[in-house]
């Protein structure tokens, strides 16, 4: 008896003690050249058998195709696993079975036929069209139990259920992939300043569907002043701009979509005055959840004439793009040494999470020395004069009242 005989035979003695016994006697009759599965639930193949010349000595292996979920629910060789992939990159829909001779492995989404192989080669002459020239096997490792498939060029339309069919003489395996498709998509909060503006952009780039961008000063919603949109195919970016007309406030973007949310906030902290030479410490506040969430990274930037400069960075470790410069890997705060008046601007702590980010601005104004002792000796020199006037005042308002003291008691 030759294997596919065996696994016929198997499958007829079990279907004849269950429910599905109306498929034995398919089993038993030949297949006329319209006969379809039709005893079997909906989630197993709907084969058509064809038993012309182009498709001769095929209606055996596609019979068994037809049993594989029969098989595979009644002999518990089922499973489900979920996987994500990025949009127009390639992705791997993993089915693993246990090795046998003469694998029959078939993929299919919902209704449509995504790959077939049997008879040791691929057989697409089903394939769905949307998939043609997508779909590859790894030829190699089938003989090991790997009936995983590679998915290029994914698109949204890709996402779904898929089932995975595996048969050999030994086994037959049923694995249900449900393939979430992700889109490239990144948020930005950007701060810029000239001399004459303070300006916030809020960006979305590449999302799927457009996204809707909502501003907020303190606790009330506002207008934004300037919006830019742009469209790759399906993928949507959008700007934001708003303006900064109270820096005591704090504002905050909002990015909807329909599967989330991305915020962020933007503040100013309190004025730094420092001396040349000495050392300075730039706070940098956050949640204390914060810095443990995935993807937690903070960059430093100085904006300064208009212009904007890396100083240093932190995502995980620290990086310095100056020897003056170090971040704080506690409090993630900026420590500058040997400060000179160049270094006055304002400091920019960005921190950011991939739903969150939060812009933190710092003034800093440092000083020449000789400015500040000249300064600190006018200052001196003022509450001299100041208390010398005071006392003349007061000399001059006695001797007044000693002077015209007799004529009162008269």
């Amino acid at each position: 008896m030759s294997h596919v005989e065996t696994l016929l035979e198997i499958n007829y003695l079990t279907l004849q003690r269950s429910a599905l016994a109306p498929c034995a006697r398919f089993l038993r009759s030949a297949p006329d050249e319209n006969c379809r599965c039709r005893c079997l639930p909906e989630t197993a193949f709907d084969l058509n058998l064809q038993t012309n010349e182009e498709m001769k000595g095929q209606n055996i292996p596609a019979v068994i195709n037809c049993l594989f979920h029969i098989g595979a629910t009644l002999w518990g060789f089922t499973g489900q696993e979920e996987v994500t992939g990025l949009f127009s990159k390639d992705c791997i829909l993993p089915c693993r079975f246990p090795p046998g001779h003469d694998e029959v492995i078939h993929w299919k989404k919902e209704n449509k036929y995504v790959h077939s192989y049997y008879q040791h080669k691929d057989q697409l002459q089903g394939q769905d069209p949307h998939y043609r020239l997508r779909t590859q096997l790894f030829h190699e490792n089938i003989g090991s139990g790997n009936a995983s498939l590679k998915l290029s060029n994914l698109s949204m339309a890709d996402e779904g259920s898929y089932t995975c069919y595996v048969g050999t003489v030994q086994d037959l395996t049923e694995l249900v992939v449900l393939l979430h498709v992700k889109a490239p998509s990144s948020y930005a909060l950007e701060y810029q300043k000239t001399n004459t503006e303070r300006r916030l952009k809020c960006y979305a780039f590449l999302t799927y569907l457009a996204p809707t961008i909502s501003w907020v000063q303190g606790n009330i919603s506002i207008q934004e002043t300037d919006r830019e949109e742009s469209r790759n195919g399906v993928l949507y970016s959008l700007r934001s701009d708003k303006d900064i007309v109270n820096m005591t406030d704090t504002y905050y973007c909002h990015i909807h979509l329909d599967h989330e949310v991305w915020a962020a906030e933007w503040k100013m902290q309190e004025h730094v005055p420092e001396v040349e030479g000495e050392s300075t410490v730039i706070p940098c506040e956050h949640g204390n959840d914060t810095a443990s969430t995935d993807g937690f990274s903070v960059v430093w930037t100085l904006h300064r004439d208009a212009a904007t400069s890396v100083l240093a960075s932190f995502n995980g470790t620290s990086h310095s793009q100056h020897p003056r410069v170090q971040v704080n890997k506690s409090d993630f705060s900026l420590r500058l040494d040997h400060l000179t008046a160049g270094d006055s601007g304002e400091y920019l702590c960005n921190i950011s999470t991939p739903l969150y980010t939060k812009l933190a601005v710092t003034t800093l104004h440092v000083d020449k020395k000789e400015e500040r002792n000249r300064m600190n000796t006018l200052t001196y020199r003022d509450k001299v004069a100041l208390c010398t006037q005071i006392l003349l005042m007061l000399v001059m308002k006695r001797t007044k009242s000693s002077s015209t003291f007799p004529f009162d008691l008269q």
